[in-house]
């Protein structure tokens, strides 16, 4: 019974190993960060509000300048940053997407959701995802797109 536990628990392993993720992990190096929350959205005083609006402008503007350091060092072929890492589920968004040419929900409780992740243009060359379908999103996109709608479908196993 043993042998045949091991036996199974083997397959599923190799299984895991060779499975097709959708990206390609060789030579990715990943690293994690987090930005120091300090008051609650929508808590706080105005200036708590105004100094955690600061401090988060200036994180991000800390981890583009590290980006673009990181792009110019030999041998990078890409840098980029997401909310979460591929299969990765621990903190993950759920949120309620409207879908093109479906019906229109009267109540926005009956939308569909989608897992949300937040990623830079240079995500996807980084980790070699695969385009299925749509394009992928630039640096410019993310001045006009602020506060419209869009969408891709970056990556899905085949």
């Amino acid at each position: 019974m043993l042998l045949v536990g091991a036996g199974l628990l083997l397959r599923s392993f190799v299984g895991l190993v060779t499975l097709d993720r959708g990206y390609d992990p060789a030579d990715v190096v990943a690293a994690g960060t987090r930005y120091p929350l300090t008051v609650l959205p929508g808590l706080g005083t105005p200036e708590e509000r105004i100094e955690a609006e600061a401090s988060k402008r200036r994180f991000y503007g800390e981890l583009a300048g590290a980006m673009e350091r990181l792009s110019r060092l030999p041998d990078v072929d890409a840098v980029g940053v997401s909310s979460r890492l591929p299969l990765a589920s621990s903190g993950s968004v759920m949120q309620q997407v409207q879908v093109d040419g479906g019906p229109a929900a009267g109540d926005p409780r009956e939308l569909p959701e989608a897992l949300l992740r937040v990623a830079s243009p240079g995500y996807f060359d980084a980790m070699r995802l695969r385009l299925l379908d749509g394009r992928l999103f630039t640096r410019r996109d993310g001045r006009v797109l602020r506060g419209s709608s869009w969408s891709t479908r970056p990556s899905r196993a085949k």
